[in-house]
């Protein structure tokens, strides 16, 4: 990381691991970039410069300019040599001049990376989570936290966490469920927005192409701010959502009438206990181990409603006199059995 300690915003431009970065936010460079904004606030300022010029860039230069046009946006520019200020809203027109001077400066090659970039080397081992199908899907952290990921989302996330903080990185939707420590925040990281918590349940919607993200809060608080902001986080109550429109550069704050259901409910009537954790692992898409055998003379009888996963198993072990942990991203069920 020292070796970006120094760079203006032309040099983060010309790093091959941030231009991955901006390209895809989730990628394989998501969590380096997010940690190394954490570490290094004072550089936000020319960071974000820089990603402004490369996203105005990618969303206009989908793939490689045609040669022919190359040159007729060079005689163009030969014959017109204006120098204006750089605005947030013209900057098409200049990106565009930009963008030629380059390629014809043979520097084009850049903007359109195709190979992979090796993440450089961490302090922490990360894993991702990808949802391709309809269904939702239920990921376990390991501080014990569950995040419902919706379809087509993406979640990075470490391994195991490290001592001083809990951070992720979100590409698409999601619901978290955060298991409470006062002494180490979480944090949700998505392209635009930070979202920092204690112990709570909240929503998140953040799909770059629809240019917003959304933060709903179900219950607890929530501290919410733009990451290349540097003003007070927007706190959030439970029914309160959050919008951030990045075309417009501007938050709002809505209270919320309806309360929306996280969960399906279900009801059990004097139902084999392996027959409920089937259904548990189908609904929430989490593998779940356990003796059959041991466990079938086991039932309940029991209804769930606003339960997550983890409060539903505590419930079911409960009333068997099992116990059940959390290793690798499954559940793991301890059980003596039943008397018949």
């Amino acid at each position: 990381m020292k070796k970006y300690q120094n760079f203006e915003a032309r040099d983060f431009i010309q790093d091959e691991s941030f231009r991955h970065w901006v390209r895809d936010p989730a990628g394989s460079q998501a969590l380096f970039w997010q940690e190394y904004l954490t570490m290094h606030p004072e550089q936000e300022y020319v960071i974000r410069q820089a990603r402004l010029f490369l996203e105005e860039i990618y969303a206009h230069y989908a793939e490689p300019v045609p040669q022919a046009e190359v040159q007729l946006e060079l005689e163009k520019l030969r014959e017109r040599v204006v120098v204006q200020p750089l605005r947030r809203l013209r900057v098409f027109t200049w990106v565009r001049w930009a963008a030629v001077l380059l390629i014809v400066a043979g520097l084009g090659w850049w903007i359109w990376p195709e190979k992979p970039v090796t993440p450089e080397p961490a302090s922490l081992h990360w894993a991702l989570k990808t949802n391709p199908g309809k269904e939702p899907v239920t990921v376990l952290l390991p501080d014990g936290s569950v995040v419902t990921l919706e379809k087509n989302s993406r979640l990075w996330y470490p391994v195991q966490f490290p001592k001083d903080k809990r951070a992720v990185q979100l590409y698409g939707d999601a619901f978290f469920d955060i298991t409470k420590d006062p002494n180490h925040p979480f944090v949700v990281y998505t392209s635009e927005l930070s979202t920092k918590v204690l112990g709570t349940s909240f929503w998140i919607y953040a799909r770059p192409q629809t240019q917003k993200t959304v933060v709903q809060v179900r219950s607890g608080r929530v501290g919410v701010r733009v990451r290349t902001s540097t003003a007070v986080p927007t706190i959030l109550n439970p029914q309160e959502q959050l919008t951030y429109d990045k075309r417009l550069d501007r938050l709002d704050k809505i209270t919320l009438v309806k309360k929306r259901a996280v969960f399906r409910e279900q009801t059990f009537d004097n139902a084999p206990v392996p027959r409920v954790l089937a259904e548990l692992q189908r609904q929430f898409g989490v593998k779940i181990n356990y003796n059959a055998e041991q466990l079938r003379n086991c039932s309940i009888n029991t209804s769930f409603k606003e339960e997550n996963l983890q409060e539903r198993l505590s419930a079911i072990c409960q009333a068997i006199g099992a116990t059940y942990q959390v290793k690798g991203g499954q559940v793991f069920i301890q059980s003596d059995g039943c008397t018949p």
